[in-house]
């Protein structure tokens, strides 16, 4: 166990160092997309890209050998051989000593970077935890009695507090990343794929703020409709939609097993009156379609390929006049979704302070 326990302290330090590099690789790649005459200028902080991209390898080297050696130790219930844990740990030290070399975790030169540039700070874990009574209260103004409110955000509460618990356990941790690690074999996709982090509930809150969101909330209660994630984990987004929409039928579509099992199990556990939700373990590009008014799409890690296919099959077959919500913005590449977003929105994730938000409508 103390090989294993060393290899999960190990695997906590390179997803903090890989969070980082992930900010800051989006926040100079806009940055350079906006710089079109000073050359230097690009130069340099192409540079700082190209380095970041390929820290970036060497953490998906890293990640991909952990994850086998955890789920050899999972398989086999023995512990790790020394030699085998040595040779993580040199792979780590590989990834760990290039970004101190490069310099890889202090931001270049505000005269690189211009005055006005501010590098999103870290992201604080605890705001996830934080009540969701006043975003809920700003979402369902006047549409319910506020006692009703206070009683669906105590039961949400009590389910991110739940849920967060079960996200920190090594034995999750170690599950987890052995079914990631199977899957991403079958499947042949990356490691990064099957990443995820968490949204807290006032960041979902604030796009449904929007009258857009509100319109279509409408039209999915009036013509008996539900919400829909793909990509749902623990089910954190599902929740957020059962309980804030009560009656609005809230579905999450995940392929990995143990996220799925995390889920169900949370419902289980909810007071009866409040279990509208519900949970799929299937593929979403094969998942029904049918009556579906809003989904989300928890794209922000998944490979170029899946996204690609996750839009082609929404475009396809998403009704006309549904709401799309993705982290990204490739829906723009496609007709079927009209000239752009409907809107976009800013907010914190576990991942990034900043995270863009595109919002869609099918046409």
């Amino acid at each position: 166990m103390g090989d294993v326990t060393a290899l999960g302290a190990l695997v906590e330090r390179f997803q903090i160092a890989v969070r980082a590099l992930r900010r800051d690789a989006t926040a100079y790649k806009i940055l350079l997309d906006g710089i079109v005459d000073d050359g230097v200028r690009r130069r340099l902080i192409a540079g700082r890209c190209k380095d970041n991209a390929h820290a970036l390898e060497l953490a998906h080297k890293f990640g991909s050998k952990a994850l086998a050696a955890i789920s050899v130790e999972r398989a086999s219930n023995a512990a790790l051989a020394g030699e085998e844990l040595d040779g993580l740990v040199e792979e780590f030290n590989a990834f760990e000593t290039f970004i101190e070399d490069e310099g890889l975790m202090i931001p270049l030169p505000s005269k690189v970077l211009g005055e006005s540039f501010v590098l999103p700070s870290e992201y604080n874990p605890e705001s996830a935890l934080e009540s969701s009574l006043a975003p809920m209260l700003r979402v369902l103004q006047g549409e319910c009695d506020s006692e009703d409110i206070k009683k669906r955000s105590n039961v949400l509460d009590a389910i991110i507090f739940r849920l967060n618990s079960v996200e920190q356990d090594f034995a999750f941790k170690t599950n987890l990343a052995a079914e990631v690690r199977d899957i991403c074999a079958e499947q042949d996709w990356t490691f990064e794929n099957c990443a995820y982090g968490s949204t807290p509930y006032a960041s979902w809150a604030r796009l449904f703020e929007h009258d857009a969101l509100k319109d279509a909330i409408a039209r999915v209660r009036k013509d008996n409709m539900s919400y829909v994630v793909w990509g749902s984990s623990t089910g954190w987004l599902v929740f957020f939609g059962s309980l804030t929409f009560f009656g609005v039928p809230s579905m999450g579509v995940e392929i990995l097993q143990t996220l799925h099992d995390t889920a169900t199990r949370v419902l289980d556990e909810m007071p009866s009156k409040y279990q509208s939700a519900s949970f799929r373990n299937e593929d979403m590009l094969s998942s029904s379609l049918e009556s579906v008014g809003i989904v989300l799409l928890t794209s922000c890690c998944w490979d170029e390929s899946v996204h690609e296919a996750a839009c082609e099959r929404l475009a396809k077959d998403l009704l006309v006049g549904s709401i799309v919500i993705d982290y990204g913005d490739r829906l723009s590449n496609f007709p079927a979704f009209g000239k752009g977003p409907i809107f976009t929105e800013v907010c914190p994730t576990s991942w990034n302070p900043k995270q863009k938000f595109f919002v869609y409508q099918k046409e």
